[in-house]
């Protein structure tokens, strides 16, 4: 299993978190994809770098966005959130000219 990071953003989203019932789902999602990272769909364009993983609870699709650090031999996730926000979310908070190597923010 590769070690993971959580970046900033997913931290607070994570805290938002109320059901245990999402909760639990997230964290079998994590499990889930440190296992086999290309489980999720990579995405091009704006989005270039990074994976998205798919789930629903109760009727609601959610997006999980991570991607691969070399230089910290890691998977980081940045972002989770329902998919009617997740992308106009995800082109603020991730942009890959911004990250160096280390999936750190160097702006």
């Amino acid at each position: 299993m590769l070690d993971y990071v959580i970046g900033p953003a997913m931290r607070k989203d994570l805290k938002k978190i109320k059901s245990k019932d999402l909760a639990q789902i997230i964290s079998a999602a994590i499990d889930s994809i440190r296992e086999d990272p290309s489980c999720g769909t990579a995405k091009v364009g704006d989005l270039a770098g990074l994976v998205v993983y798919r789930f629903s609870h109760k009727g609601v699709s959610y997006r999980l966005g991570y991607y691969y650090s070399s230089e910290r031999s890691a998977i980081v996730f940045s972002l989770f959130d329902t998919r009617e926000d997740f992308y106009s979310r995800a082109k603020r908070v991730y942009d890959p000219k911004t990250l160096d190597a280390s999936g750190s923010s160097v702006s």
